[in-house]
């Protein structure tokens, strides 16, 4: 900066003279949303997300009367910048009633009297450039900021409790007030920000809750994914009420012994006494592991929980148990088994504190060598690329919306999820767990703009370092996650080191992922990834690094789906099942289309909507409809690649006997399960015409297993013509994915037939016929 310069992060002297600050949060003059070194005042420390209950049976279902929803309406108002916020906004006996109202969960960029005539406050979508010229930490001083208030009474049977607010997810920068207090803020849009509110509270009388969220910041900067930038409270706002000394965490690694078949348990509790408390001795920690049906699994275990602070040899108020588990049930994509860890906070008489239920899987997930293996296994993924987006709300989900995504995928094929680029809603990975996905956990770190230089940027440090560790601590206890990944497109640099060797020494149970570090060298950043992870390589590349590579080959993403696309799909099949490549991630599942009003006088059809995409919202900075890239349209209608893909992913396979005509080698494809919850059906069509159909019994077959079986057909007595044979598999009964008869593939082939010309097919090294499928695509068989 010259002499003379005006001081791009001081207040202009026309708002500094009526108000310098923002409400509490005075930092000398530094705009708090331009501070890349603070990423948060007054937030808890990162925890899983389980509420406190006070017995066993409420804490399974799930519903505590410790826990109160602030979802629903609050008073908004939004103003241009922070700076012009109305004075003392903040406080209980400021007018509000002239504000609008919204709902909370919501995005005020999906607001029509908040994004009109493609204002600054519109959504905005950019895929590489950032939306606003890029000069890190600064922002536009044109800054929409939505203001959120309402009132609410603490539940009288909490006095004496702590209670805290936790807000799910706030983009980009939120501020907290509770009766004209100043609580705390937090950067980090998509992972959860708690304060503790108890000492600002107003017992048996009204309480007013503030919330402050600005839309552009320095994290603007590490969160350039490409996707639509939106802003306001996009997740759940939640009070509860732990006691004053309560459970602050649990961790639980749930492996396997080398056995494969013995479970290995290993829980650290975290006990945590409020300031106004001195830690005492006589409390305990009980630990008990059932089934979900609620039977014991072995002996429950118990611990005093450590309170002296002796110097030097303290280790903190945490209890440790470790045990072993003989025949577990272990949890795969293809079965996914889960526990029921209990764990309870006892008082001195023995009296029950506080009790938290968390569902968990015991797994095994380690490299050797070239194979990336879960359970002993080296496992395909057919994974996707997934955001948190909806058409009608920008970035807020439902539970049930989660679970149909979730479904759609398992019906068409795919074992896995990529959450790109940033941690999803925690209840996608409960999701994950239950219905059988491995995922790859991503933080939420993108600097796409600035992808060679923000690495080496020493403000960004701790930012890069925090996000990875939040992320880790609140997504530990998931049987589902298979790997942690540092981020997406935001280089490669010291920072990117220190996380990962935080995450080695704090979770050694899951490699890493990070396609930044091998992105200019494919041979290089072992210290921050464990798996060979590019970005849409040729698909001789990937025969290269299957020779070359030190390690696993797991594509981040590939085959993009965007237009007429998808290509090649069965070309990069075939390159996974070479030793050391094991699958990827297509980029990706939604088409990012916000649906959008429009004038139905303006269009041929009288559409009232349509699908928008960048530049349709007025932005002057945008990438066009490079959002609209998905397998699956907006409103999650599959494309014709979904079908495609399910074939390719098909859980069996058949093929002619090489020398025996009406015999079918089969092959289980699957690693865990044998084919009993598999149906087949065979038919037989001369010229088109089905002339003979039927059910194909299916050996037994386990894991990985080939038999060969008769087809009941007289092929002496068929008619003259050209004969295909095609094999459908469908679910045998109804799974928690799909009803009874869903498809999962089918293989199909011309017969060759004596004294008749055959159909000529493609040769050399690993070629096979193509045929075109009941649905119109043409398929390797």
């Amino acid at each position: 900066m010259t002499e003379g310069e005006p001081n791009p992060r001081q207040f202009p002297a026309s708002v500094a003279s009526v108000w310098a600050v923002i409400p509490g949060f005075d930092l000398g003059g530094v705009r708090a949303w331009e501070a890349p070194e603070l990423s948060a005042l007054g937030r808890l420390p990162m925890r899983p997300p389980a509420w406190p209950a006070p017995d066993l049976a409420t804490a399974r279902r799930g519903v505590s009367p410790w826990v109160q929803s602030l979802d629903g309406d609050w008073r908004f108002l939004l103003v241009d910048r922070p700076e012009r916020a109305p004075k003392h906004f903040e406080q209980r006996t400021f007018d509000d009633k002239g504000w609008s109202k919204v709902a909370v969960p919501s995005l005020f960029t999906m607001d029509s009297r908040c994004n009109a005539a493609g204002g600054a406050a519109a959504p905005m979508y950019t895929n590489i450039q950032m939306p606003f010229e890029a000069r890190p930490p600064f922002v536009p001083s044109d800054n929409p900021t939505g203001i959120y208030r309402r009132s609410f009474r603490v539940n009288d049977d909490w006095r004496g409790r702590r209670v805290i607010v936790h807000f799910g997810g706030a983009e980009s920068v939120l501020f907290v007030w509770v009766n004209g207090q100043a609580i705390g803020m937090s950067k980090d849009s998509r992972l959860a920000a708690e304060f503790d509110i108890t000492d600002a509270l107003r017992w048996g009388r009204r309480n007013t809750i503030c919330a402050m969220v600005v839309r552009w910041s320095d994290a603007s900067y590490v969160e350039d994914q490409d996707q639509w930038w939106h802003a306001g409270l996009h997740r759940e706002v939640v009070l509860y009420a732990p006691d004053r000394v309560r459970i602050a965490d649990v961790h639980a690694t749930a492996g396997l012994a080398d056995d494969l078949t013995t479970g290995t348990l290993d829980v650290r509790v975290d006990v945590e006494w409020d300031r106004s408390l001195t830690p005492s001795a006589g409390m305990r920690v009980e630990a008990r592991l059932e089934t979900l049906a609620g039977r014991r699994v072995g002996a429950a275990q118990r611990a005093d929980v450590p309170w002296a602070a002796v110097p030097y040899a303290f280790t903190g108020h945490r209890v440790r148990f470790e045990r072993t588990v003989d025949r577990v049930d272990a949890w795969s994509a293809e079965r996914p088994s889960l526990y029921r860890l209990v764990v309870s906070l006892l008082d001195a008489s023995g009296r029950v504190v506080e009790v938290q239920a968390v569902r968990i899987g015991f797994r095994r997930i380690e490299i050797q060598g070239k194979q990336f293996l879960l359970n002993g296994a080296p496992v395909r993924i057919y994974g996707v690329n997934r955001h948190d987006f909806d058409p009608d709300t920008g970035r807020v989900v439902h539970v049930e919306q989660i679970r149909r995504d979730l479904v759609l995928m398992k019906q068409f094929g795919f074992n896995a999820v990529r959450t790109s680029h940033s941690p999803n809603d925690p209840r996608l990975l409960d999701l994950c767990d239950e219905l059988g996905l491995m995922v790859v956990d991503e933080a939420n770190i993108e600097s796409h703009a600035l992808n060679l230089a923000l690495a080496h940027d020493g403000r960004y440090v701790p930012t890069i370092v925090e996000r990875v560790r939040r992320m880790v601590e609140r997504d530990k206890n998931h049987a589902c996650i298979i790997m942690w990944s540092l981020g997406n497109e935001s280089g490669y640099g010291a920072a990117h080191d220190a996380a990962a060797g935080w995450v080695r020494h704090y979770d050694p149970s899951r490699p890493l992922h990070y396609e930044g570090a091998i992105m200019l060298d494919w041979n290089g950043g072992h210290a921050a990834t464990d798996v060979l992870c590019p970005m849409y390589p040729e698909i001789w590349a990937v025969e290269h690094a299957a020779r070359t590579a030190d390690r696993p080959v797991i594509l981040c993403e590939y085959s993009h789906a965007m237009g007429n696309s998808n290509g090649c799909l069965a070309e990069y099949f075939d390159a996974f099942q070479l030793d050391g490549v094991q699958g990827g991630f297509i980029w990706e599942f939604w088409d990012h289309g916000l649906r959008q009003p429009v004038d139905p006088t303006t269009n041929a059809s009288g559409a009232t909507w349509r699908w928008s995409y960048g530049g349709d919202w007025g932005e002057r900075r945008h990438d066009a409809n490079f959002c609209i890239d998905g397998v699956v349209w907006p409103d999650r209608t599959p494309k014709p690649a979904l079908l495609e893909h399910r074939f390719l992913a098909r859980p069996i396979t058949a093929q002619p006997h090489p020398t025996r005509r009406g015999r079918v080698m089969l092959t289980n494809r699957q690693y865990f399960v044998d084919v009993r919850a598999i149906r087949a059906r065979f038919e037989v069509a001369i010229d088109g015409t089905v002339v003979r159909r039927g059910a194909l019994t299916l050996p037994e077959m386990g894991p990985r297993a080939q038999a060969t079986v008769e087809l009941p057909v007289d092929w002496r007595a068929l008619p003259p013509g050209e004969c295909i044979v095609t094999i459908e598999y469908r679910t045998a009964s109804a799974t928690d994915w799909a009803p009874a008869g869903h498809p999962l593939g089918h293989d199909q082939w011309v017969v060759e037939r004596p004294n008749r010309a055959t159909t000529p097919t493609r040769t050399g090294p690993g070629t096979t016929a193509r045929t075109i499928s009941s649905h119109g695509i043409e398929l390797e068989t």
